[in-house]
């Protein structure tokens, strides 16, 4: 689902003709999933919180802030070769924007764009564990439904905030879908495990999703819902649209592996892939003969229609080879460093 999710998540960066049909869950269900494979022993003790949070520092808050940083350091050099359409800043102007990172208040301009969501992951995940933890402790009777109230609570104070309170307001909604993912885990709400009987989840959460998209919108990074209710609907029926279709993609061994893969490496897709959109922009430009202050075109250069196919594939293929040469320079290193031991 992860693997799927990311894929989507791509193409709606890049002029897909049902953007606006991708839009309606493909962010939340990133967050229900993460919810759905939260492993509540977590919970049981301090120390087990604590560790929770480790491996989510390590796995979302130091790409966070190492990228945030490396595009706000290469700002200037960006804008003069025209990849960002920005002001150039100043050396104090660049120190203030690192503070801010560190404040969570920025994300290193354009091209960070998409790491909204590592922060938004990191607190929400932190909260749920913290809020699960103190509720062991105290023994709480009806855990579930206080849960839920706590979560509908935060979600209100979320939508209704007059501000958007510096990204605080995001984490408050997006808490309430890693709770709904836990729910599906434990109750096993809707498991199939039939082709018959996914295809025809498959089949009415496409249709429901069809209807709904006729009806509002949803911009989960911008905190823009048509209505509280149809948020969660939406949500919901991607969730089960995506999980149909996952299990179905199962049953194919070669697909199988190439979304499970995708899902693995998630994070070097969501901090590169505006930026490798340019390679995509400068092929247009050599072919348009266009002026190279296109490059500065974000996310994408609308030309010609289909050019969201080479976008996605660049978006996705790119930083996949990037992470590859990564963690084989890393056990290269590694491996030296022993040697030389």
């Amino acid at each position: 689902m992860k693997g799927l999710g990311i894929c989507l998540m791509v193409t709606g960066h890049c002029g897909f003709l049902f953007t606006h049909f991708i839009y309606l869950f493909h962010m939340p269900i990133f967050f229900i999933a993460s919810g759905y494979v939260f492993k509540m022993s977590y919970t049981e003790s301090w120390q087990g919180v604590k560790q929770v949070v480790k491996k989510r520092v390590i796995g979302l808050l130091v790409p966070y802030f190492v990228f945030s940083i490396l595009y706000i350091i290469v700002w200037n050099p960006f804008s003069q070769l025209h990849i960002t359409d920005t002001s150039p800043k100043t050396p104090a102007d660049t120190l203030l924007s690192i503070v801010k990172v560190f404040c969570f208040k920025s994300e290193g301009g354009p091209l960070a764009g998409a790491l909204w969501f590592l922060r938004a992951l990191f607190f929400t995940t932190f909260g749920f564990a913290l809020v699960e933890y103190v509720f062991n402790r105290i023994h709480l009777n009806f855990k579930e439904l206080f849960h839920l109230l706590l979560a509908l609570i935060l979600f209100a104070i979320g939508y209704l905030a007059p501000n958007r309170l510096h990204g605080i307001d995001l984490i408050l909604c997006t808490y309430i879908l890693f709770f709904f993912g836990s729910i599906i885990r434990r109750h096993q709400l809707l498991k199939v495990t039939s082709n018959r009987a996914n295809i025809l989840i498959l089949t009415i959460s496409t249709l429901v999703l069809y209807i709904l998209n006729g009806l509002g919108s949803i911009e989960l990074s911008q905190r823009i819902y048509t209505s509280p209710w149809f948020f969660f609907v939406a949500s919901l029926v991607g969730w089960y649209l995506m999980y149909s279709l996952s299990f179905l993609l199962t049953q194919t061994t070669y697909l199988q592996r190439i979304f499970t893969y995708l899902g693995r490496n998630t994070i070097c897709i969501i901090v590169l892939h505006f930026l490798c959109f340019k390679v995509i922009t400068l092929l247009q430009i050599i072919i348009y003969d266009l002026p190279i202050s296109k490059l500065s075109a974000f996310p994408f250069l609308d030309t010609q229609p289909y050019w969201w196919i080479p976008y996605t594939i660049a978006g996705i293929c790119i930083p996949l080879l990037f992470n590859l040469f990564y963690q084989k320079s890393k056990t290269l290193i590694s491996l030296t460093l022993l040697r030389i031991k």
